[in-house]
């Protein structure tokens, strides 16, 4: 991850301090994301998101927030845990209450909790964050297979079977939505593509579940 490219963004953001509270901050993420028991949710799917924030036109006024919100939405993660994303934001407003203005805030604050992907968004800001954040589901086949493993290896506390189920509910509830993607940019960009892979997915898991 980018050191001077974090610290340029919470200067954006409105930060009160100079640069050493970003420099340490800083520090303190690429630690949470190296942790050992990371395999998906690692500076690697950070690194991706970025790439994905960068495509978003540079005049969106909410830019900074979205760029917040994935530095910052999986830095707790815990195996097992149902409220990584909401551990994860309240992590984020502990670093930023009293240095960044309270509305960016209260914003990134409000798209972190939505990488729980739990309600398609409602608003273009949270759209965007989603978005990026399932973007892999949009990659060439053999890399979305590579990340379904990685979060498979992540899951030490599922056994297969249960595992299986899970992301079979999920897979699913993703491909009942009108739009995986919500934001016209993201949804032109990988909405096809995530489809036949998740389509593909479910079908493995129908195979496997039935050689069980």
């Amino acid at each position: 991850m980018e050191e001077q490219r974090f610290i340029a963004l919470w200067a954006a953001a409105g930060a009160s301090s100079g640069q050493d509270k970003p420099r340490r901050l800083f520090r303190a993420i690429e630690k949470h994301y190296g942790e050992t028991h990371r395999r998906y949710h690692t500076a690697d799917h950070i690194r991706h998101c970025l790439t994905q924030v960068d495509l978003i036109p540079d005049d969106y006024p909410h830019r900074v927030a979205v760029e917040l919100a994935i530095w910052f939405h999986d830095v707790i993660y815990r195996i097992g845990d149902p409220d990584n994303e909401r551990n994860s934001a309240e992590w984020f407003k502990e670093q930023a209450d009293g240095d960044l203005p309270r509305d960016i805030v209260e914003r990134v604050y409000r798209m972190i909790i939505a990488t729980e992907h739990r309600e398609p968004p409602v608003t273009l800001d949270v759209a965007y964050v989603v978005d990026i954040d399932l973007s892999s589901f949009g990659l060439p086949y053999d890399e979305f297979v590579v990340d379904s493993r990685l979060v498979r290896s992540e899951s030490t506390h599922l056994a297969e079977a249960e595992f299986l189920a899970g992301q079979r509910e999920f897979l699913c509830k993703l491909l009942a939505r009108d739009r995986i993607f919500v934001s016209d940019l993201f949804n032109g960009l990988y909405e096809a593509r995530a489809r036949r892979n998740i389509q593909m997915s479910l079908d493995a898991i129908d195979a496997e579940s039935v050689g069980q």
